[in-house]
């Protein structure tokens, strides 16, 4: 088949619904936090960075609400999957792997859940996200093996890859708390899960004709994919440029470096001031021991 044909409407076979549904998950928590970081950008006290205050994330009002979103979705998720299957192939479990697929996130909502109320340590939810991600890619690569076109298997390797990026970097961002872009870096990769997974369920929404809402060329999938990179890496740093924290002034600049370099002189001379105090006790201990 010529890569400028579109393919055979029969095979393809996925659901859009179930793409586009955990799709706009992501979109919206990723979104979400993006903005939320964004607010707070604009509201550091005098002397604090964003990292300090904000990450690891503590705050149960934005912790909570979206436990439950992410555990409502995907429980209604998991149900509509098992119906399907059950109406379908008269087994409700023969989706299983996209039932997983949905409990691993569900399972980092009850992370969530328990660490809000202290039965589990600070940022557990992220590492629950973590190996939830890292599920999705390694169930996303089983799944991409068994479609039979050529395009469909190439959007899915490409979600399979995402998946596998966002684990690493939110894992990192949990190891290195004082990246900020690794932090952001983080929801900046679901948002771009969540916009990629929507495009592949518009590839799988039939019309009822016969045909798709979107039929993607082969070669096209790529730029498909390195659009969506761009918009969204332009989205968030546009975002920050015009709706960020305010530049700074020279000025402004010149004082925090006064005042860093005062606190640094400061440090240097208690430190110093405490070794002649140290090395004056062992010369006391010396001479009192020659006695």
């Amino acid at each position: 088949m010529n890569d400028d044909q579109p393919e055979q409407p029969g095979l393809r076979t996925g659901s859009g619904i179930f793409h586009l549904i955990p799709g706009s998950l992501q979109m919206i928590a990723g979104g979400s936090m993006l903005l939320v970081c964004l607010k707070r950008s604009r509201k550091l006290p005098p002397g604090k960075s964003f990292a300090e205050l904000h990450i690891p994330e503590s705050d149960p009002s934005i912790i909570m609400p979206m436990s439950w979103m992410v555990m409502s979705v995907t429980l209604f998720a998991i149900l509509m999957e098992g119906v399907g299957a059950w109406r379908n192939l008269g087994d409700p479990f023969a989706q299983l792997p996209h039932q997983v697929l949905y409990f691993s996130f569900f399972f980092s909502g009850i992370i969530a859940q328990l660490e809000v109320k202290r039965r589990l340590p600070m940022d557990s939810h992220r590492a629950g996200l973590s190996v939830a991600f890292l599920i999705s890619f390694l169930l996303l690569r089983a799944h991409t093996k068994m479609k039979p076109l050529a395009v469909d298997r190439e959007l899915h390797s490409y979600l399979s890859y995402i998946s596998l990026l966002t684990s690493i970097v939110i894992a990192y961002s949990m190891r290195c708390t004082d990246s900020v872009l690794a932090y952001i870096a983080s929801f900046s990769l679901v948002l771009l899960m969540g916009l990629f997974t929507i495009t592949v369920g518009f590839y799988e929404w039939g019309t009822g004709d016969g045909g798709y809402v979107l039929d993607i060329p082969l070669h096209s999938v790529v730029t498909y994919f390195t659009l969506e990179i761009a918009l969204v890496g332009m989205t968030v740093t546009l975002g920050y440029a015009f709706f960020g924290p305010k530049p700074r002034s020279d000025q402004e600049n010149r004082v925090e470096i006064h005042e860093r370099d005062g606190l640094l002189a400061e440090d240097d001379r208690k430190n110093e001031s405490e070794g002649r105090e140290t090395d004056s006790d062992s010369g006391a201990s010396s001479d009192h021991s020659s006695v």
